[in-house]
């Protein structure tokens, strides 16, 4: 017998992400990259989501021209679950399908490894990250977008984990956009929830 999922909650809760993956980044090369998601949920299946990742890639590697290029997004958005009575066969299983629109800033630093070849001067960064410690860079910054979905494993009552794919582009920057692979493990913070309490 299928017992049919409730709907989401009754009440708001907060979440915690830690992500890690792929995000395709053109012509600056794949990067491998880690963050963070905050989200707050609704009753209505659906969550606000504010997002950092941090991510670095190495091009001509071992040569005269060998740069590093990093990636740092700042975003928000919303992420929409499906509840789990539209596909009980899943929902029963603790394994929900879910789709997240995102948009926000970005900044992209790309730096000589053989300083002799940065031209343009500077801290290269932002303050509290990793980047800030390059002492030449060029530095971009812009409006940034991406589109995902992917599939939510439901645990225990606090724990779940999920994969996501999907596709990001910055528009300030022709070359940086591509597909993005992101895992990781979701905490809820506030209150315990059923395994098909979706």
């Amino acid at each position: 017998m299928i017992v049919p999922a409730v709907v989401y909650s009754e009440s708001f809760n907060l979440h915690f992400d830690g992500i890690g993956g792929y995000m395709g980044t053109g012509k600056a090369g794949g990067k491998l990259g880690y963050g963070a998601n905050v989200g707050i949920d609704t009753p209505l299946n659906a969550s606000l989501i504010f997002n950092y990742t941090y991510s670095k890639s190495i091009t001509d590697r071992k040569s005269l021209l060998e740069r590093e290029f990093r990636l740092v997004k700042y975003n928000g958005g919303l992420e929409y679950t499906l509840p789990g009575s539209v596909l009980p066969s899943l929902s029963r299983y603790g394994i929900f399908l879910r789709a997240a629109f995102l948009a926000g800033k970005s900044v992209t630093v790309g730096a000589y490894k053989n300083k002799k070849l940065s031209f343009v001067p500077g801290d290269g960064g932002l303050p509290f990250l990793p980047m800030a410690l390059l002492a030449y860079g060029e530095r971009s910054s812009g409006f940034d977008v991406a589109f995902k979905t992917g599939v939510l494993f439901s645990v225990t009552q606090h724990l779940s984990f999920f994969l996501d794919l999907g596709y990001g582009s910055a528009t300030y920057a022709g070359n940086i956009r591509g597909f993005i692979v992101m895992g990781g493990l979701r905490l809820y913070m506030l209150k315990s929830r059923g395994i098909t309490d979706l």
